[in-house]
């Protein structure tokens, strides 16, 4: 069984890859959504989230994580290990777009130092 962290932050690019993992999520022994606290993410939108993920017959967790001064990369690969997780779902951000600039090569960073799989929709 595989264990899936789904980097979340309800923009396009996570969206669409969120529907590219959706046949991954569906076989997956656990999936945990991290969404970073000190991001606009209300019950709402938790709401929301769960509603179509359920919808497509997962059951994952949500988890808000403190960034603090902690780049996202790193944050989201701490989650990763922390969760033993075998695969990470994110969406991938392009340098020229102002994101890029708040999530401080996000990108980048998980490319360069993970050790496992990763499947970056942008």
């Amino acid at each position: 069984g595989q264990r899936v962290i789904v980097a979340w932050d309800g923009g396009p690019e996570a969206a669409r890859a969120l529907t590219g993992a959706l046949p991954l999520l569906g076989e997956a022994e656990s999936v945990t959504f991290i969404t970073a606290q000190d991001r606009e993410f209300d019950e709402l939108a938790t709401a929301a989230l769960q509603s179509y993920i359920g919808s497509h017959g997962i059951k994952a967790t949500i988890k808000q994580v403190a960034l603090g001064n902690t780049p996202v990369g790193e944050v989201i690969l701490n989650q990763v290990k922390e969760n033993q997780a075998d695969l990470l779902v994110m969406g991938a951000y392009g340098h020229s777009r102002i994101r890029e600039l708040i999530l401080g090569g996000a990108t980048r960073y998980v490319i360069q130092n993970t050790d496992v799989a990763v499947l970056m929709v942008h």
